[in-house]
């Protein structure tokens, strides 16, 4: 299995949340490179309290917090490109960063293919539940949505690198329950707080 980090990246889309009206919105989408299982949730806008608020609800959705979440080099994060993979952070970035306990990796600019899982996992998501375009009657009935076919698309069954196919369900399952890579107390404490 590969490693238990996540993917998170930002998507413009029309959706239409009133018959016959469309709009932009901004999906925020994160995904296990070790069991292929994704979070998506709109946004009307792409700020950075959306970012961070995406994350809380990927959290919630994946029932704790991964280890290592790799991003590609967004401005909600990342003030400034430093040498190789380095980044200076913004500071509400890092200080969300060490309250949560995860670390953050950053891909190679210009370099796609660092994060080609996220870049498919938006592919699919979008043929097989975006198209036609969704409707909705306002932004919550959407993230409904879109959060129920986040558990459908659990059941599918992609092929792995040896050809076996292994449910997307079953992978989420061994990681949690074998790698310890969830950290579940900082959850808990969270949703007791909030």
């Amino acid at each position: 299995m590969r490693s238990p980090g996540l993917l998170g990246v930002n998507l413009i889309l029309m959706m239409q949340l009133d018959p016959g009206e469309s709009c932009t919105l901004q999906l925020f989408v994160m995904r296990s490179m070790g069991s292929g299982g994704a979070f998506h949730r709109a946004y009307t806008n792409g700020t950075q309290q959306a970012f961070l608020e995406g994350h809380e609800h990927a959290f919630d959705y994946f029932g704790g917090v991964f280890h290592t979440l790799r991003y590609d080099n967004l401005s909600s994060a990342v003030k400034k490109i430093l040498r190789g993979r380095q980044r200076e952070e913004t500071e509400r970035v890092i200080a969300f960063r060490s309250h949560w306990g995860f670390r953050s990796e950053y891909c190679t600019p210009a370099r796609g293919n660092e994060k080609g899982g996220v870049e498919n996992e938006l592919g699919w998501y979008r043929r097989n539940f975006l198209v036609p375009v969704p409707e909705a009657g306002n932004l919550a009935g959407l993230n409904a949505l879109l959060l129920e076919r986040c558990r459908s698309s659990m059941r599918r069954e992609p092929r792995s690198c040896t050809g076996a196919f292994t449910g997307v369900a079953m992978r989420s399952a061994i990681l949690k329950g074998v790698t310890c890579l969830l950290r579940r107390a900082r959850l808990k404490n969270y949703q007791a707080t909030g």
